[in-house]
């Protein structure tokens, strides 16, 4: 097997010099959560599947840190918020990853909260939601009139972390008036 005492840290990875290993590097060595996770598996891993730290720690490789995902298409659902379901031999798959299809030109995003597609690929959650969240961030009529009579716009929109042109879209809603400078 491998020598558990020739350690080598790559991109923040624990590895291990192991040449005869079926998914050894060009440089011969084995990433350990891999080694960890075939020792979990009880055999080795197959070239799909692809191995989670629960932690985010490269260096944790303790059985109860790692997750084996039968798929990356798997892995990145699950990165989405897509929940994993254990299969019974032992490898992790997520049931609902049809946003993900695997490379960027056919990537779908679908709305954490609503679950709705979602047109661009760079938004991470729909319109609508997206302004409901927002909105929850908007103080009452009574707070934003007591703020307009002691603050300006720009240290308002500081406080709730908007804009001043922000703050003004929030008294037009409310019907407040305010001093434009």
């Amino acid at each position: 097997m491998y020598n558990e005492d020739k350690k080598i840290y790559l991109n923040g990875y624990v590895a291990y010099y192991y040449p005869e290993h079926p998914r050894a590097s060009s440089n011969g060595c084995v990433y350990e959560h891999i080694l960890v996770a075939e020792k979990i598996l009880n055999r080795y891993l197959n070239k799909e599947e692809c191995v989670h730290h629960i932690d985010g720690n490269r260096s944790n490789n303790s059985f109860e840190n790692l997750m084996v995902f039968a798929t990356k298409n798997d892995h990145m659902a699950y990165h989405k918020g897509v929940k994993a379901i254990l299969n019974e031999n032992g490898v992790y798959y997520c049931p609902d990853k049809s946003f993900y299809i695997g490379n960027k030109t056919n990537k779908k995003n679908i709305c954490p909260i609503c679950r709705k597609n979602i047109k661009s690929t760079s938004s991470i959650m729909c319109l609508e939601c997206r302004n409901k969240e927002r909105a929850k961030n908007i103080p009452s009529k009574e707070e934003l009139s007591e703020l307009i009579g002691n603050f300006s716009m720009s240290e308002i929109g500081r406080k709730y972390n908007v804009t001043s042109k922000a703050v003004e879209k929030w008294c037009k809603k409310y019907n407040i008036l305010y001093k434009n400078k």
